[in-house]
């Protein structure tokens, strides 16, 4: 196993020290959990949870961001990329973990790639903390293309942490219409009293179907269609995970 010290004293005072370690088949501790959704917003990144968080990210949206309280004492972030089926063959691109604190005085980064080896595939961030911090996490896909390229990921913390909670409903903000139903919407916000209305005036209804999938029915104009919310990229076809009906905004 290979180490690679990072000085990061000015920010995280006298004695304390991030370390990246490059982990051959390390295992990502805790039980999987399906998360919910993160942020497009380094300014307001979205919990982590508990165990394992399994997300998937794309070039099509944008960096994810994701926050927890770190220290006092000793913390690990365990990072992995896994090849999804949901990428056509060859789409799988490496994805880019960078671990910082809030104010952005300090970071480090560790690009990982589903394709390549364990080590290629995995990595764990650790940090020995005199005092607690919000740790921001980014991780980001290759931008631009035309052809959509990214990778599932999973994210957990362990040590000395503490957790945020999330506020309100996932689906809540602001959409871009994408495709796939009878009319054009443009700009489209779901609100949290279950309402939606779009850019050009159209009202409709949201509800939630099933939680743990992020599954909800939705009601606008003369649709009446089934989605699911992937966080970062949008809303998709309940039935077509490939095609985004409202895309997410940045």
């Amino acid at each position: 196993m290979k180490t690679r010290r990072i000085d990061t004293a000015a920010a995280m005072h006298a004695s304390s020290r991030l370390i990246l370690v490059w982990a051959a088949g390390l295992a990502i501790l805790g039980a999987p959990f399906e998360a919910g959704a993160q942020s497009l917003d380094i300014n307001r990144p979205a919990p982590l949870k508990a165990g394992v968080n399994d997300m998937q990210i794309d070039n099509q949206t944008g960096t994810q961001y994701w926050y927890f309280i770190a220290g006092p004492g000793t913390v690990q972030i365990h990072a992995e990329v896994e090849g999804t089926a949901s990428m056509a063959a060859g789409n799988n691109a490496p994805l880019t973990f960078t671990v910082s604190d809030f104010a952005q005085t300090w970071h480090t980064s560790k690009t990982l790639i589903a394709t390549g080896t364990d080590k290629d595939r995995r990595a764990v961030f650790t940090a020995n903390l005199k005092k607690p911090i919000k740790v921001i996490i980014g991780i980001s896909a290759p931008t631009g293309g035309l052809i959509r390229l990214g990778d599932e990921y999973h994210v957990s913390v362990t040590g000395a942490v503490a957790y945020g909670q999330p506020t309100g409903d996932p689906i809540v903000g602001t959409f871009s219409y994408n495709s796939g139903l009878t009319q054009f919407y443009g700009l489209t916000k779901f609100k949290a009293d279950g309402t939606i209305i779009t850019a050009d005036g159209t009202t409709g209804t949201w509800k939630l179907f099933d939680g743990p999938t992020h599954a909800y029915t939705v009601s606008i104009g003369n649709d009446h269609i089934s989605v699911v919310l992937q966080p970062g990229r949008g809303l998709v076809a309940s039935n077509d995970p490939d095609s985004i009906v409202f895309k997410a905004m940045r």
